[in-house]
C-alpha cells in the first residue's frame, strides 16, 4: 500500500480535521488538487497507487498460531514434564488431571488472544460497502475501499460515511457521531469554514467521519482522509496496539511462578539428597516418587474450582439479564475499584423530559411546540424519532394532542444550522399560521420579535448551569399563502422556553450509593457537553457541584503528574474522544487500581479491550460486543454492581481454596520430602501420594459452592500472592509438625503400617483443614456448612478409613489394617491439629 502523503506529520499525529476546517471550500479543493468536478479516472488511478485503497492492512493471525504462543510458558514446560513422567509411571488419571489443567489454562489463553483478533477484523469490516462518487463529471456507484483523496462524494440519510470528509455543500444534514464522540444527540453539518481550530471531533461541524452515519438531509462532500488516516483507521490501529492483561491472568502468572520455582527447587536438592543416600540403584523408584511430590503439592484441581465457581455465578448473573461471554471475567468483574461508565443510556434514560416551561401562558407555549414539531410531518406519530418532539407529546395531554391531530401541515422550513430554527406552516379551524421552534440564541437576538429580552438570559444561563436543554418558541398569525419563505420569519411572537432533561434511569441512584459502599469509584466518561455531563454528575452525588468537571481537550493539554492528580480527584470526564478515553483508562489502571469499563460504540473498542473487565449494552455495536467480557442485555448500573458481588464472591471461595490446598499440600510436601531421608523406605509410597491428592481434592472442589459471609464482598478482590504464601507457610509448617509427629510415633512399626497411619492422618487433616479455613472466624461461628461440601468430606474420610481394611486398598496400595490403639493415636493428632490450626487462624486474623 502506498503512503498517504497529503498530511504532515504534525496533521496525522493531532488531526488532519483541524486544519482542513479552517479552509473554505475553494481552499480545501486546492489542498487536495480537486475540484466540484471530482476526479477523472485516470488520476483516480494514480492516486489509488500514490495512497493506496481505503482500508487497514490486514496482518491476521492464524488461531493454529495464536494456540501455539499460549503453550510458551515455564509453568506449562513444568506440568507437561510432570504429566509425562505420570503417565510413564501407569499414574494415567493423574496425568490426565494434570493435561486437563493445562488445556484449561491454554484455552483461557487462546480465547483472550483470538478475541482481539475477531475485534480488529470486526472493525476492518467498516470498510466494506458502496458509495455515490463523481468521476470524469459523471455519478456513479464505487467500492468504499477504492475511494482516493480528491473524489466528490454524495452522503444522504441512512448512509454510513465511508471517509474521512470536507463538506463542500450541505441541506438539511445531520449525522449520528455517537460511535464516535459519545454524543447523544444528532449533530448538524455545514460547509463553512470554522473560525478557529476545533479541539475534537465534535466541534469540527463541516467535517463528516469515517463510521459515523447520515440521519437526516444530504450533502456533497470531498474525501479527505482514507485508509489508516481516518478516524476509523486511528481507531483500528488502536485496537490492534491496545494490549490488556486481565487480572485473571495476572494472578495465574504469579501462581505459576511461584510454584515452578519452589517445586522445581525442592524436588531438585531432595532427589540429590536421596540418590547420595540410597544410591543409584533406586533411581527410577525415587524419580517416580518425587513426580508423585510434586503432582501432590500442584493445585491440579484449581481450574475446576475456577470453572466451577465461575459457572455458577454466570447462571445466576444470566437470571438477572447478564451474559458473560468469558468466565474469567467474573472474577475480574469482582476486583475491580473503579467503574468508567457513558452518561446516555445507563445512568440516564436514552430519552428526554419536560422538566419546566417559561412562559406567560405553558399550555399554549407547548401547542405551538408541538405544532411546529415532526407530528406533522409524518404520517404516523410512531415514526417520530426526535427525542424532543417525544417528550413534548407525552407532557402535552389529551387537549393539546387533539389539537394537534385536526392540524395540517402546508409547508416546512427545516431546521438549518446557520439560522438554528426550524418553521412549520399549518392549518387548523380553516386558519393558517406558522410554528417557530429554535435555540434561545437565534430567537431571542432576533431583532424583529414583539418580546423582550428581560430576564431570559438569566434564565437561559441557570438552565445551563443544570446541564439542561432549551428549545424556544415563537408563532406567527398571519394571512398566508402555499408556501413559506425566509422572510416569513420575521416579526415573530415569541411564546416561551421549553427545558429538557435526562432523567436518571430508575435504580440508579441507589446503584452508584452500592457501588460506593463495595469500594468502586463510578466515573462518567461522557462525549456530552460539561453542563450535562455536570448536572448528571451531581445528581447522582458523584461531584459536590455541577461545574466539577473536566473535559477532555482540558486532561489532555495536562503535565503527566497533573493528570494523575485529575483521575484520582475527578469523576466526571465530558466531551472525551476514543484516544482520550484509553489515557485515561490506562492511567487509572497504572496506579493500581482494577478497571472497569462500559461502552458500546467502535469508538469504544480501544477503551473496552484496555479495560481489565469491558461491559456492553446489547444494542451496542458488533465490534464492541466483541471487545466485551460481558454483555448487558438490561441497560442499567444495577445489574453491573449485582456482578461485582458475584465476583467477589466466586473470587472468595477461590481463595479458600488456594489457602486450604498449599497449606495442606505443603505441609505434607515438606514432611514427606524430609522423612524421605530418616528411613532407607519410602514413608508414603507414590500412589499412596496420589490417592490422598484424590481424595482431598473432591471436596476441595466444593468450595466453589461455599457459603460467603457479607463482609468478603464489602472490598474488591485483591489477589495478594505474597499474603498467600506467607499464611500457607505458617500453616504448612504446623502441618510438617503433625506429620513429623506422626512419623515419629509409628516409624517403629515398620514400613506398611507407617504408610498406612500417614495416610489416615494426612486426609484427615487435610479435610479438618477446609473447615477451619473456610472462615475467618472460629469453626463455629461460620457461615453454614453446605450439605454437599459435608457430604463429601464424609465420605472422603470413610474411604480413608475404609480402605485400608480391604483386600483392595492392601493389594493395590500396600496398607495393612489399621488397629484400633493406633487409630485412636491418628484421631488425637487430627483433633490436635484442627485446635492448632484455629489458633493460627485467630493469629493471623488479629495482625490483619
Amino acid at each position: 500500500m502506498g503512503e498517504n502523503s497529503v498530511f504532515t506529520e504534525k496533521e496525522k499525529n493531532t488531526g488532519w480535521y483541524k486544519s482542513v476546517s479552517l479552509l473554505s471550500v475553494e481552499e480545501a479543493f486546492g489542498r487536495f488538487e480537486s475540484s466540484m468536478e471530482g476526479l477523472s479516472g485516470e488520476e483516480a488511478l494514480a492516486r489509488l497507487a500514490r495512497y493506496g485503497m481505503n482500508k487497514m492492512e490486514s496482518d491476521e493471525r492464524s488461531s493454529a498460531h495464536i494456540f501455539v504462543r499460549q503453550l510458551k510458558s515455564p509453568f506449562v514446560y513444568l506440568l507437561f514434564g510432570a504429566a509425562a513422567i505420570a503417565a510413564l509411571a501407569g499414574e494415567i488419571i493423574d496425568a490426565g488431571m494434570i493435561g486437563f489443567f493445562i488445556a484449561v489454562n491454554t484455552m483461557i489463553g487462546f480465547y483472550q488472544e483470538y478475541h482481539a483478533e475477531k475485534t480488529s477484523r470486526r472493525l476492518r469490516k467498516y470498510w466494506h460497502g458502496k458509495t455515490r462518487v463523481l468521476r470524469d463529471g459523471t455519478w456513479g456507484t464505487t467500492e468504499d475501499s477504492k475511494l482516493m483523496p480528491g473524489d466528490i462524494v454524495e452522503i444522504r440519510a441512512g448512509d454510513k460515511i465511508p471517509a474521512d470528509i470536507r463538506i463542500v455543500r450541505a441541506k438539511n444534514f445531520f449525522v449520528d457521531e455517537s460511535v464516535l464522540t459519545g454524543e447523544s444527540s444528532a449533530v448538524a453539518k455545514n460547509a463553512s469554514p470554522l473560525f478557529q481550530e476545533p479541539s475534537d471531533y465534535h466541534e469540527a461541524s463541516n467535517i463528516g467521519f469515517a463510521g459515523t452515519s447520515a440521519v437526516m438531509g444530504e450533502a456533497i462532500a470531498m474525501v479527505c482522509a482514507t485508509g489508516k488516516h481516518s478516524s476509523l483507521g486511528r481507531l483500528t490501529a488502536l485496537v490492534a496496539e491496545t494490549k490488556a492483561e486481565t487480572v485473571f491472568e495476572k494472578h495465574i502468572s504469579e501462581f505459576g511462578s511461584f510454584v515452578l520455582k519452589l517445586v522445581s527447587l525442592t524436588l531438585l536438592f531432595v532427589f540429590l539428597l536421596n540418590l547420595g543416600f540410597k544410591g543409584i540403584g533406586r533411581i527410577e523408584e525415587l524419580l517416580i516418587f518425587s513426580v508423585a511430590l510434586a503432582v501432590g503439592v500442584i493445585p491440579e484441581a484449581l481450574p475446576l474450582v475456577m470453572t466451577f465457581s465461575f459457572s455458577r455465578a454466570a447462571l445466576r448473573m444470566a437470571k438477572k439479564h447478564v451474559v458473560v461471554k468469558r468466565l474469567s471475567a467474573i472474577n475480574d468483574l469482582g476486583s475491580i475499584d473503579v467503574l468508567c461508565t457513558d452518561k446516555t443510556g445507563t445512568l440516564t434514560k436514552h430519552a428526554m423530559t419536560v422538566v419546566d416551561v417559561h412562559a406567560p401562558d405553558p399550555r399554549v407555549c407547548i401547542r405551538y411546540a408541538l405544532l411546529g414539531s415532526s407530528y406533522l410531518t409524518v404520517s404516523k406519530k410512531e415514526e417520530v424519532e426526535n427525542e424532543f418532539d417525544k417528550a413534548l407529546w407525552l407532557y402535552a395531554g389529551e387537549e393539546v394532542q387533539l389539537i394537534l391531530s385536526r392540524a395540517r401541515m402546508i409547508e416546512e422550513l427545516p431546521f438549518d444550522p446557520e439560522r438554528r430554527k426550524n418553521s412549520v406552516l399549518f392549518e387548523v379551524g380553516g386558519r393558517r399560521e406558522l410554528a417557530v421552534r429554535g435555540f434561545p440564541e437565534g430567537l431571542i437576538a432576533d431583532r424583529n420579535h414583539s418580546t423582550r429580552k428581560s430576564g431570559l438570559e438569566a434564565y437561559i444561563k441557570d438552565q445551563g448551569f443544570k446541564g439542561r436543554r432549551l428549545l424556544a418558541i415563537a408563532r406567527k398569525q398571519d394571512s398566508f399563502g402555499n408556501s413559506l419563505s425566509l422572510e416569513d420569519e420575521t416579526d415573530l411572537e415569541f411564546l416561551g422556553l421549553i427545558a429538557f432533561e435526562e432523567s436518571l434511569k430508575e435504580g440508579t441512584l441507589f446503584a452508584v450509593k452500592r457501588a460506593a459502599q463495595l469500594g468502586v469509584q463510578v466515573k462518567i466518561l461522557t462525549g456530552d457537553a460539561r453542563e450535562v455531563a455536570g448536572a448528571v454528575g451531581h445528581r447522582l452525588g458523584l461531584i459536590d457541584r455541577p461545574e466539577d468537571v473536566i473535559t477532555g481537550k482540558e486532561f489532555e493539554t495536562l503535565p503527566l503528574h497533573k493528570q494523575i492528580e485529575e483521575i484520582r480527584s475527578r469523576h466526571v470526564f465530558s466531551r472525551v474522544n476514543p484516544e482520550q478515553k484509553l489515557s485515561i483508562i490506562s492511567l487509572i489502571e497504572q496506579q493500581g487500581h482494577s478497571v472497569g469499563f462500559l461502552g458500546e460504540g467502535f469508538n469504544d473498542a480501544p477503551a473496552l479491550k484496555k479495560a481489565n473487565v469491558s461491559l456492553v449494552v446489547q444494542e451496542g455495536s458488533d465490534v464492541a460486543r466483541d471487545s466485551a467480557d460481558v454483555i448487558l442485555l438490561r441497560r442499567t448500573l444495577t445489574v453491573i454492581i449485582d456482578g461485582i458481588e458475584e465476583g467477589r464472591r466466586s473470587f472468595a471461595n477461590t481463595i479458600k481454596y488456594l489457602r486450604i490446598t498449599l497449606a495442606s499440600n505443603f505441609g505434607n510436601f515438606y514432611a514427606v520430602a524430609i522423612a524421605s531421608l530418616l528411613v532407607p523406605f519410602l514413608p508414603m509410597l507414590p500412589t499412596q501420594i496420589l490417592l490422598v491428592n484424590v481424595l482431598t481434592d473432591m471436596p476441595m472442589i466444593l468450595i466453589a459452592a461455599d457459603t460467603v459471609v457479607p463482609s468478603d464482598l464489602r472490598k474488591p478482590n485483591k489477589y495478594r500472592a505474597h499474603d498467600i504464601i506467607i499464611a500457607a507457610t505458617v500453616l504448612g509448617i504446623i502441618s510438617s509438625i503433625f506429620d513429623f509427629i506422626t512419623f515419629v510415633l509409628f516409624k517403629n512399626l515398620g514400613q506398611a503400617h507407617l504408610q498406612t497411619y500417614w495416610f489416615i492422618v494426612s486426609v484427615l487433616t487435610e479435610l479438618t483443614l477446609i473447615y477451619s479455613l473456610r472462615t475467618r472466624n472460629l469453626f463455629f461461628r461460620g457461615a453454614r456448612v453446605p450439605f454437599s461440601l459435608a457430604f463429601l468430606t464424609l465420605a472422603a474420610a470413610g474411604v480413608a478409613v475404609i480402605l485400608p481394611r480391604i483386600s483392595f486398598g492392601q493389594e493395590i496400595f500396600g496398607f495393612v489394617a489399621p488397629q484400633a490403639a493406633p487409630l485412636a493415636i491418628a484421631s488425637g493428632i487430627v483433633v490436635l491439629y484442627f485446635i492448632s490450626s484455629e489458633v493460627a487462624k485467630g493469629w493471623f486474623r488479629k495482625t490483619g
